[in-house]
């Protein structure tokens, strides 16, 4: 139908240039994916709560949620356990930052040391840069009996 159609249109430049689109269109399942064998994404794997990395060209063309990085797809898909997501399946580690910060442990009244890296966004804004702070902020019965002893300690 639209090879008739555009047989009988070629002197309006317009209308050609839509037409050769068409003519000249593939619907190759992989032409957005890198011919490269090393392009590793990342997919999350609910059943195991994990990311798993597979070969760009084993994606199928349904498969939309991929990443480029572990700790993205961790980041993105398990935010509640993002270390357990980082430190599960295959393709390695997450990177860690070096940046060591301080989060108020509300369940065990403490307060925990983590990487930057391995926060979910809405615990970055909970978190300090030093245990003296965090336990300022969450007012936690571990962190106040732990202050005491270690100004004790110091003393």
């Amino acid at each position: 139908m639209i090879t008739f159609f555009c047989q009988f249109v070629q002197n309006c430049l317009l209308l050609n240039m839509v037409c050769s689109f068409f003519l000249d269109f593939s619907w190759d399942k992989n032409c957005a994916v890198s011919k490269d064998s090393s392009s590793v994404f990342f997919y999350p794997n609910y059943e195991e709560v994990r990311c798993d990395s597979k070969a760009a060209e084993k994606f199928d063309s349904w498969d939309s949620v991929k990443y480029v990085s572990k700790a993205e797809c961790c980041k993105e898909r398990f935010s509640d356990n993002i270390r357990s997501c980082c430190e599960e399946g295959n393709g390695g580690e997450c990177s860690l930052s070096g940046n060591t910060l301080y989060l108020p442990d509300w369940v065990n009244q403490t307060c925990i040391v983590e990487d930057e890296n391995l926060l979910a966004d809405h615990q970055i804004g909970w978190a300090t840069k030093s245990m003296q702070q965090c336990c300022e902020t969450c007012k936690c019965h571990q962190c106040v009996v732990g202050m005491i002893c270690s100004i004790l300690g110091s003393s």
